[in-house]
């Protein structure tokens, strides 16, 4: 189910919601839709004479290329961040187009040849130009010169960059299964760049081109290779620690690869970009380039290899022809050809010096988790569809059913752990009955070891056809009671879930299951600590603003604290970052009190029967923690709509104030107090939950 959001008075699209049934209001008419794709969604609402005849944007940017759309990115993230109103539209090359139309930023991506109308158009697909005629060759990073033209035209527009964002597209789950199955070292290789000048290779004696890359994959044999290009290339076929997917792919099989390597070796190109913001490790081959962070700075994992040019003197040129040119910055890239060191600077680069900046910089570099924030994956199998149109309730099993199909395929740490709470009751009323439950990886791990699951499987696999189906996505239960009652409803989560099968709600809490091992490793890691903190939700709205502050105010008190993040280490004090959810899980476990925002970790805790200081804003907390073990503080809404559900100030991306209205004291006492390290009276407890 699609609902399509129309204002009444332009009749023009304000937006399109998947898995919900959205109301109609004052203002909006809905239109919902069984179709998926955008495109035939418009024509269906144009043939029903719905919309007006054009639809019109805020703005249209216009770039090609994949290196240049991702640099210019952070311009226009950080303009809808600060006009989140905004409507805009992308134009670019037809085959990049899937890999941004997923994004939250644009309102519509299409072909750079289609006609889209706008109240600004700004094409950027000259910038060159712009820099030789600003500058004569670059001399800052490309986005401050995106930057720049964009405020130029945008006048009275007031932005910063932001450079937080995520490329959300549709995972061929296929090639990523093909990539984690390989056994070594991953290693991506992109031999041919769309200059010639950038490639690591070079044209040989007899004009045929020699990949240099072939004598890597020669000397390391317990590296995996997989190896990219737009057209095939036949010199890295029947070698043994080769995957050879040239001419093969298109782009969104390309950022799967990407997303998924452990390493890659590329030159400056488009695949560079890819996987500098996937944060995976890249040695980045630059040749006769002086300043490469003028496109490798935004990234932290991209470490590149230049070759540093000699002054010009006749006799050692001629014994032994080098480039003598500045730069190629300099717009003297050309004057290589057909002389006697023509890529001479690519040429240097040796496999010894690839090695030694792989031992150096990027050996011990730690890959970041993508797994929790799972995008888009291929339902080529049809399984949502089916789930949709076939789910069951609790009426349709009685003691002869066997299995019982569950199924979630959305993102969610906390949404799936509520559920657990249905999966309980079902086998509580039917102990024989088994459970198997398809979800996406790696969240799924938290359903490890559950005494009510028979099976857990991924969504990639073909659901069960012949079994009644509860399904927990397609559309989410709780999102679809939630988007319709608005900020006025009663029900938590785990209700929903429950009452969406046709279960009565119950007291029933989820629970989780670690091993004898799972346990000794949160101990082990834990050790006298017994107070954690969960630094950051999914989104900026949930989170506080202070979290700094209450670590340095529980140390000052004697009382360490374990940073529960995926990502933030904080010197000084232990932190989770780099675990994977089963050992997040253990830690937490071996804690006493976790400090939290309303987040995926929230339930886990609930989930072991952790006490818990909780944090919320305008918002009724009972909607997300009846019957947990915690004390729930809440800030007030300034606009004294209490609760309000942030619907008033928040963009989703900030600090909202209610949040930032929690006193700090009364967050570090709780959490001494309910740690059970000293002595607390119970007047002492209530009293804190009456001052909240």
């Amino acid at each position: 189910m699609v609902s399509v959001l129309i204002d009444k008075n332009t009749k023009k699209i304000i937006s399109i919601v998947t898995g919900q049934k959205i109301k109609s209001t004052p203002e909006y008419d809905v239109h919902y839709s069984n179709k998926i794709d955008e495109s035939e969604i418009l024509k269906e609402l144009n043939n029903l004479k719905i919309l007006d005849k054009t639809i019109s944007f805020d703005i249209v940017f216009k770039r090609d290329a994949l290196g240049d759309v991702l640099m210019m990115m952070p311009v226009i993230v950080g303009l809808k961040k600060e006009y989140p109103d905004l409507k805009i539209a992308l134009q670019t090359d037809e085959w990049l187009v899937p890999l941004f139309e997923y994004n939250k930023v644009f309102d519509s991506v299409v072909n750079s040849n289609i006609n889209v109308a706008g109240d600004c158009k700004i094409d950027l697909c000259k910038i060159g130009d712009f820099i030789a005629e600003k500058d004569g060759r670059e001399n800052k990073h490309r986005t401050i010169y995106y930057e720049e033209e964009i405020k130029k035209t945008l006048k009275g527009y007031s932005f910063d960059l932001n450079y937080s964002f995520d490329i959300s597209f549709r995972e061929s789950t296929s090639l990523r299964d093909k990539i984690l199955d390989l056994k070594n070292l991953k290693v991506l290789l992109a031999p041919k760049s769309k200059s010639y000048f950038r490639m690591w290779g070079y044209r040989n004696e007899s004009g045929n081109y020699y990949y240099k890359e072939l004598e890597l994959i020669e000397k390391c044999q317990d590296w995996d290779f997989i190896v990219l290009d737009e057209s095939y290339l036949p010199e890295f076929d029947d070698k043994k620690n080769v995957l050879n997917l040239s001419g093969q792919t298109d782009i969104l099989d390309c950022a799967t690869i990407c997303k998924y390597v452990d390493l890659g070796i590329v030159p400056d190109s488009g695949i560079m970009h890819l996987l500098g913001n996937f944060n995976i490790p890249t040695i980045a081959i630059f040749g006769n380039v002086t300043e490469p962070e003028y496109r490798t700075s935004q990234y932290s994992s991209v470490f590149p290899i230049t070759t540093p040019t000699k002054d010009f003197n006749s006799k050692s040129y001629e014994k032994s022809p080098y480039c003598h040119v500045p730069t190629c910055w300099a717009g003297q890239v050309h004057d290589c050809v057909g002389k006697l060191h023509e890529k001479w600077c690519t040429k240097e680069i040796s496999i010894e010096t690839i090695l030694k900046e792989y031992e150096k910089k990027v050996k011990n570099h730690k890959k970041e988790e993508h797994g929790i924030n799972l995008l888009i994956p291929d339902d080529s199998i049809g399984n949502s569809k089916f789930v949709e149109e076939n789910s069951s309730s609790i009426t349709d099993i009685d003691e002869t059913t066997e299995y019982l199909v569950c199924y979630r395929d959305a993102k969610g740490l906390g949404d799936i752990v509520t559920t657990l709470a249905t999966i309980q009751d079902v086998r509580k009323k039917f102990p024989k009955i088994k459970i198997i439950y398809y979800a996406r990886e790696p969240i799924s791990d938290i359903l490890k070891h559950h005494s009510d699951i028979y099976e857990i499987r991924s969504v990639k696999e073909k659901i069960e056809r012949n079994f009644p189906i509860f399904a927990f996505s397609h559309p989410c239960p709780a999102a679809s009671y939630e988007a319709n009652m608005g900020s006025d409803y009663l029900k938590n989560r785990i209700q929903i879930f429950k009452e969406s099968v046709g279960l009565k709600n119950s007291r029933t809490i989820p629970k989780l299951y670690l091993t004898d091992e799972e346990i000794n490793f949160g101990k082990i890691f834990a050790g006298e600590i017994k107070i954690g903190l969960v630094y950051k939700s999914a989104e900026k709205w949930r989170d506080y603003d202070k979290n700094e502050d209450i670590l340095s105010s529980l140390k000052k008190r004697n009382y360490d604290t374990i940073v529960i993040d995926d990502n933030i280490n904080i010197k000084g004090f232990k932190s989770t970052a780099g675990f994977s959810i089963r050992e997040v899980t253990s830690v937490i476990n071996a804690l006493d009190v976790i400090i939290t925002p309303d987040t995926g970790w929230m339930h886990v805790a609930a989930g072991l029967d952790k006490k818990m200081i909780t944090l919320f804003g305008s918002m009724n907390p009972d909607n997300r923690t009846d019957g947990y073990n915690s004390i729930n503080l809440t800030g007030h809404c300034p606009y004294k709509k209490q609760y309000c559900w942030y619907s008033i100030c928040t963009t989703k991306d900030k600090y909202v104030p209610c949040m930032t209205d929690i006193d700090i004291n009364l967050i570090v006492n709780a959490a001494i107090g309910y740690s059970g390290y000293i002595p607390h009276s119970d007047t002492w407890l209530n009293r804190i939950m009456r001052r909240n």
